[in-house]
Parts: C-alpha cells; sequence; structure tokens
C-alpha cells in the first residue's frame, strides 16, 4: 500500500504500469487487501483505466462506498471534477475528505458558485473543521483567477467569500487564528487595502511584522 501510495505522489509516466505490476504481485502471492486495492485505483491517470479498475475492484471484494471514494480523489486528480461531483452525489453521506477533494477540485477551476453550492447541499459553511481548508479553496481560486497583483474580475467575490467566513467565525472557535490569518492573506491577495486594514486593526495584526509590510504592500499597490 505504501508503494502505490508513492506511486500516486510521483507522476511518472509508466504509473499505471507500475501499479498494475505491483498489483499483479501481490495476487500472485495470496489476497489483496481492500487498502491496496484504493491505493491502485488512487494511481490511475485516465477516466478509461479507473473504470476498468473500479471493476476489478468491486469484483475483488472491495467495498462499493470504499470503491466510489477513491475514485473522486482520482478523478480530481485528473481534473475531472464533473465526474467526481457525479460520483460524490450517489453517496448518502459522504466523508469530509472526499467533499474536499472536490472542493479542492472546483478551486483549481476558479468555480466560486459550484463551491458554494456545495458548501450549502452538505451543510459546511458552518462546520468548524472545514473553515481553514476553505480558506484554503478560496485563496487556490484567487491564484487561479488573477496573478499576484493584478485585478481579476473574480476577486472581489473571492475576497467577499473570505469575509463571510471570517465574520460569521466565532470568537470560541478552535481554528479561530487560522481562519483571521488566512482571510487577511486573501484580503491582501486581493488587493483589497481597507477591508484588510479592518482585519488588520480587528485582530491585532501588528503584532506579526509580516503581516504589517503585508499591508503596506497592498495600499502601495493600491496608490
Amino acid at each position: 500500500t505504501a508503494l502505490l501510495q508513492y506511486y500516486d505522489r510521483h507522476d511518472d509516466d509508466g504509473i499505471e504500469e507500475h501499479s498494475d505490476k505491483i498489483l499483479q504481485i501481490l495476487r500472485e502471492h495470496g489476497s489483496v487487501d481492500t487498502s491496496v486495492l484504493l491505493a491502485w485505483l488512487w494511481c490511475s491517470r485516465s477516466v478509461k483505466t479507473l473504470e476498468k479498475r473500479i471493476q476489478s475492484a468491486t469484483a475483488s471484494g472491495a467495498p462499493p462506498s470504499a470503491v466510489t471514494i477513491a475514485s473522486i480523489k482520482a478523478l480530481v486528480k485528473m481534473g475531472e471534477i464533473t465526474k467526481a461531483q457525479q460520483q460524490l452525489s450517489t453517496l448518502p453521506n459522504p466523508p469530509y475528505p472526499s467533499i474536499h477533494h472536490v472542493l479542492k477540485g472546483l478551486a483549481s477551476q476558479g468555480s466560486l458558485t459550484e463551491m458554494t453550492q456545495l458548501l450549502d447541499k452538505y451543510s459546511l459553511n458552518t462546520a468548524p473543521h472545514t473553515l481553514p481548508t476553505l480558506l484554503d479553496c478560496v485563496a487556490a481560486m484567487l491564484n487561479k483567477a488573477a496573478p499576484a497583483g493584478s485585478a481579476g474580475p473574480k476577486i472581489p467575490s473571492h475576497a467577499l467569500l473570505a469575509l463571510s467566513i471570517y465574520n460569521t467565525t466565532p470568537a470560541t472557535h478552535p481554528y479561530r487564528n487560522s481562519i483571521v490569518a488566512k482571510t487577511f492573506d486573501i484580503l491582501c491577495a486581493a488587493n483589497v487595502p481597507l477591508k484588510a486594514q479592518e482585519v488588520y486593526n480587528k485582530e491585532a495584526l501588528s503584532r506579526d511584522e509580516s503581516k504589517t509590510a503585508k499591508l503596506i504592500n497592498v495600499f502601495k499597490k493600491a496608490g
């Protein structure tokens, strides 16, 4: 399983062939457990290969829900976000990691509307553990929409989403410090100096010299 996970992290041209050989060797030496089959699915680099492997893994006894969850991760890695969303919708109660994979995929495409729809569908807007990773997704959309220092048309929407998350986060939230820092960074990257300054002042970020320097730079860019 560890070797297949290693292959999954390293996008070699022969990853599918390598993973097939590993599975073949394991099958020749006995039964293959579910974790190996799922890691083998992750190593798929085309929809066609994935579909064949799903059939094989299911026939080998891997639980259908686990196969679907593994296929979602593989599809997002391929950039097949629509197919990943379709797979996600087949799960009655999808685990958060699977939803997060799809969120990250949508973020990489700058799909703000679809991302917020997904959040609403699974009631994740207020789930404590999802907010920091959600802001990471917003930051990814920001990077996709426009390079640093430029003002792309989608930037205000991303900044507003980050602010919405920040403004609805209670002071007692276990990840509040992370949410504050990420929101401030997003506002700076989005070239929204006045909103960034509001967060800076409210959260006493002057204690962090890097935050001060970042805010100064944003005001300089804004003229």
